[in-house]
């Protein structure tokens, strides 16, 4: 899913010389339909004809590592698996002023990528507590192989302030 923006057609662009379908459309804006429902309808029948989608889970306003729930919608609504992946450069410029730190890796840096287990949605699960689960599982991967990019996330942080209160009311 892309964005319907100018920095979207740039993307949407790019993806379609790589032979990737893109689906346009973002999450709603002071109640502004911005054509995320309709794109989400979109994926949902794309996924179904065995298809896999690629989606940024923070969409495009963040805040940064903050799964939104559509990723959790189409999971549950098609059956199919949540695979978070976290590509981090050896060497990269950080954009520390933009919301995501958006990241260019320096030139012949390596970039290794890593991937958490799959999740899968449980048949009962209220969406909003599989978003939650996938949120956890981004944030420990990118605790686990990017610590300083964690240390800096708020979202990973509130993971963690969260994981501690529920560890320490169960002993």
């Amino acid at each position: 899913m892309v964005s319907q923006s100018k920095d979207g057609d740039a993307v949407a662009f790019g993806f379609k010389l790589l032979g990737i379908k893109t689906v346009r459309g973002s999450s709603q804006l002071q109640g502004r339909d911005k054509g995320g429902l309709s794109a989400l309808s979109n994926l949902i029948e794309h996924v179904r004809t065995g298809h896999p989608a690629y989606l940024a889970v923070d969409g495009p306003r963040g805040p940064r590592n903050r799964v939104h729930k559509g990723i959790a919608a189409l999971s549950h609504e098609t059956g199919a698996a949540v695979l978070n992946v976290a590509a981090v450069p050896t060497r990269r410029w950080i954009f520390t002023r933009s919301w995501d730190r958006f990241q260019i890796p320096k030139p012949f840096s390596r970039i290794d990528v890593f991937v958490a287990e799959v999740i899968w949605p449980h048949p009962d699960e209220r969406i909003e507590d599989y978003r939650f689960r996938i949120e956890q599982s981004l944030c420990r991967l990118e605790s686990s192989y990017d610590l300083a990019e964690a240390d800096i996330s708020a979202g990973c942080q509130k993971h963690r302030f969260r994981e501690g209160a529920s560890d320490s009311s169960a002993a």
